[in-house]
């Protein structure tokens, strides 16, 4: 076994998990596969973005205050 065979292995897994996450960055590199997965940019779907954010940060602000 060769000591740099590992790191392949590792970048294509770390690609694989960053295409799968992040569809519409996988379709710029040329990869199709998560096509189905592609985000929404409409402005419908950025207000539904915002909503979710807005609603884990102040889910997480909560959980902060309380233990305290």
């Amino acid at each position: 076994m060769i000591a740099s065979e590992p790191l392949p292995h590792f970048v294509d897994d770390l690609l694989g998990y960053l295409h799968e996450t992040h569809p519409t960055h996988a379709t710029l590199d040329g990869v199709h596969t998560h096509d189905d997965l592609l985000e929404d940019v409409s402005r419908h779907g950025d207000r539904q973005r915002s909503a979710r954010a807005l609603r884990a940060t102040c889910a997480g602000s909560t959980r902060s205050t309380a233990t305290r």
